[in-house]
């Protein structure tokens, strides 16, 4: 069953906010693309659920590649964009 969820295009890392892609990709697309966000480190299709926001969150938000960081980085302006109802059960 496809859910709303599925078919939203995301531009950003749906558990911290990072810009993905310009052009966007399906939730559906995502979820089982096994890409791992530079800033999270979040695993798409292994570890992307609300559980791994928060042990990122826990954890002090630490840069998965700490290299591509920039240098005013902020977490409160780049969390707006992330997608707070993410879910993605077949993670658990």
């Amino acid at each position: 069953m496809q859910t709303d969820q599925d078919a939203k295009i995301y531009t950003h890392c749906p558990i911290c906010g990072r810009l993905l892609t310009a052009d966007g990709i399906t939730g559906n697309e995502l979820k089982g693309s096994y890409w791992i966000c530079e800033c999270c480190g979040c695993e798409y299709g292994f570890d992307d659920n609300p559980c791994y926001r928060q042990k990122w969150i826990d954890e002090g938000c630490s840069w998965f590649s700490p290299s591509v960081r920039p240098a005013n980085w902020s977490f409160d302006d780049q969390i707006k964009h992330a997608d707070l109802t993410w879910d993605n059960p077949s993670s658990r």
